[in-house]
């Protein structure tokens, strides 16, 4: 197994947790505030992990410099979801989450990191943030659902 396929087979079983935690509140209503609660602090972690990516070396230490304050940045925010999550605002922090997973795709795919990466690489990294953010939403139509 070459380290592509690695990546997109760790990737694609790093996804799994977001499936099973935005789906259980609809299977299980009794534990829903549980699983959504799971759900918004796995994301928070995976955010954190995302976020240290963008400490890696750059040609240009300006660029360098910003991606290390932007990486803090972004870890900052995922704290933040964690703490929004604790005081069971889960509609907010669900949405927030969808927010700041696109938001760190988008300045990832502006960075030295994601142009070496293959064009799989590529493929898969947008295929995940849909797929996360949509994990998302459906935790988030499941908060606002009337007949929960």
């Amino acid at each position: 197994m070459n380290s592509t396929q690695l990546k997109i087979t760790l990737s694609y079983i790093g996804f799994i947790p977001f499936v099973f935690f935005g789906l259980m509140p609809w299977i299980y209503e009794k534990y829903d505030h549980i699983f959504l609660s799971l759900h918004i602090f796995y994301g928070s972690i995976v955010l954190s992990f995302l976020a240290g990516f963008f400490w890696n070396k750059d040609f240009d230490q300006k660029r360098e410099i910003r991606n290390v304050f932007i990486g803090i940045a972004f870890s900052v925010l995922a704290i933040l979801i964690a703490f929004i999550t604790y005081f069971n605002f889960l509609l907010a922090a669900s949405i927030f989450s969808m927010i700041v997973f696109y938001l760190i795709y988008i300045f990832e795919k502006n960075t030295i990191f994601y142009e070496d990466q293959d064009e799989e690489f590529q493929e898969l990294r947008k295929t995940l943030t849909l797929l996360v953010c949509i994990s998302f939403l459906i935790s988030s139509a499941y908060s606002i659902n009337p007949y929960n």
